[in-house]
């Protein structure tokens, strides 16, 4: 289960009514082999958070689509 292998990562996260929350910013700062679905992030106290089911590994075609478009935010030329 994905929510498992998170937590594992020491990313962020919260629990309300029993549903996990995750920080999208400790995700993105930590992981490189993750996704979010952007449109489902939710603000809590101001903290951008995102349910484990809108969090997917990327796949092969994530990775290349990358690297075709050179994305890398945080590479500097």
């Amino acid at each position: 289960m994905l929510d498992k292998e998170i937590i594992d990562r020491e990313i962020r996260y919260i629990a309300v009514n029993d549903v996990l929350y995750f920080d999208v910013r400790d995700i993105k700062e930590k992981t490189t082999n993750l996704l979010v679905r952007g449109t489902r992030v939710k603000n809590i106290d101001g903290v951008p958070y995102i349910l484990a089911k809108d969090i997917r590994l990327k796949t092969e075609v994530d990775y290349l689509i990358e690297k075709t478009l050179n994305f890398n935010p945080d590479k500097e030329d």
